[in-house]
């Protein structure tokens, strides 16, 4: 098990999303800064579908109001050991 912050279980728990977005963040929420194809691989999914659920929880317009994800960096994937893009739970201060 890795060591969570407090601040992100009780981000992930908070989130109204779609139940593959919420498996997607819950990923994040174990795996930290995380890839496409780390994620995947966590999950047992297809890349494409990750990559897909990614793109709607980066994208402020339409996940208005929902915790989303925000890019980090480039490193390389654990899974491929591919340059990737990075991202981490993103959650908006009050």
């Amino acid at each position: 098990m890795t060591n969570v912050q407090e601040t992100s279980i009780d981000a992930y728990y908070d989130l109204d999303l779609t139940s593959q977005e919420k498996e997607v963040m819950r990923a994040f929420a174990v795996l930290g800064k995380s890839c496409v194809s780390d994620v995947a691989h966590f999950l047992g999914w297809e890349k494409s579908t990750v990559a897909a659920r990614i793109n709607m929880l980066k994208n402020p317009i339409e996940v208005k109001g929902k915790g989303k994800l925000a890019y980090v960096g480039k490193r390389n994937s654990q899974a491929t050991g591919i340059m990737s893009m990075f991202y981490t739970m993103y959650v908006e201060q009050a």
